[in-house]
């Protein structure tokens, strides 16, 4: 009988050994789930505003592709007049002086 009550409360220790090592993985599993939705949910977050950023760079790039268009077309031959001359090195924002005159006068001639 001592034989069998020694048994007995060495599977009682046993069986309350693993029920701590059970109630230590529940809570683990418990926290590991609270990272787990937090980290979805900073995804979430993440995603939606990489769908933001890539939506205003789809706009930009846009703009862009329509300005560089303008800017192609804006200077081609037909469009040149003498007054573009002055957006020239030699002119464009410098102080008018008989000289820079007489030279542009020169140019709107050769024009």
């Amino acid at each position: 009988s001592s034989g069998i009550n020694a048994e007995s409360q060495s599977v009682i220790g046993q069986l309350n050994s693993t029920q701590e090592e059970l109630n230590t993985t529940r809570e683990e599993l418990g926290t590991v789930k609270g990272e787990l939705e937090r980290t979805e949910s900073e995804l979430q977050t993440e995603s939606a505003q990489h769908n933001k950023t890539g939506e205003q760079l789809d706009t930009c790039s846009t703009s862009l592709t329509s300005t560089l268009t303008q800017l192609e077309t804006a200077r081609t031959f037909h469009n040149i007049t003498r007054w573009d001359i002055l957006y020239t090195t030699p002119y464009y924002n410098k102080v008018l002086t008989g000289e820079l005159f007489q030279q542009l006068s020169s140019s709107w001639g050769l024009l």
